[in-house]
Parts: C-alpha cells; sequence; structure tokens
C-alpha cells in the first residue's frame, strides 16, 4: 500500500497473509498497536470485545481503532446489524474488575 505502514498480525503467526498482501509481518502485536495511528480488528464477533479491550488501553491518544467483524459472518444484512448490535452492547458495557479509565472499554 503506497505511502502507509501497513503490518498483518495474528496468532497462528500466517506470514503467507502478509506476503500475499504485500504488506509487513507484525512480530509483536502490542508494539506496532503502540506506534500506530489506525488500528483495524477483523476477528470473530465472539472475540471482537475481548481484543479491544486489551489493545484500546496501548493507543496513544488521538489514534483509531475500528473493527470488522462482519465479513466472519458472512457479511449480510443481518451479520451487520447483529455485529453492531452485540459490539455496541459489549463495549458499553462497565468493566467492574479493570475500573474505568475515561473509556467505557
Amino acid at each position: 500500500m503506497k505511502g502507509f505502514d501497513v503490518a498483518v498480525w495474528g496468532p497462528g503467526g500466517k506470514v503467507e497473509v502478509a506476503k500475499r498482501l504485500g504488506v509487513r509481518y507484525a512480530l509483536d502485536m502490542m508494539a506496532e498497536v503502540e506506534k500506530n495511528d489506525i488500528v483495524l480488528v477483523s476477528v470473530t464477533i465472539e472475540k471482537t470485545v475481548q481484543v479491544i479491550r486489551e489493545v484500546a488501553p496501548h493507543m496513544h491518544p488521538g489514534s483509531l481503532i475500528m473493527e470488522e467483524a462482519a465479513r466472519h459472518c458472512g457479511g449480510t444484512k443481518e451479520a451487520r446489524e447483529r455485529s453492531d448490535r452485540v459490539v455496541n452492547a459489549r463495549i458499553g458495557e462497565k468493566d467492574k474488575s479493570k475500573g474505568s479509565k475515561g473509556y467505557p472499554l
């Protein structure tokens, strides 16, 4: 991608995905999260909130987190609506075990 430093990471360490996309494979996900302006989370809907809660505290002020879970559900209109409802409901929940850091993650 011209003009952008793009990296992908996955727990399975599938470097071939990065090669196929023509981007870097990130060896350390959290190091990438800390230094980048945009983080795109693309995991199953069941893991979306967990991953957002893990990475959000490591992001710098002004950075952007985006999620794309609907594709894993088939990309149908119903799946996108379900994804939006689930993610919005779960992110809005207060995490009492970790306290609040000024955002409802």
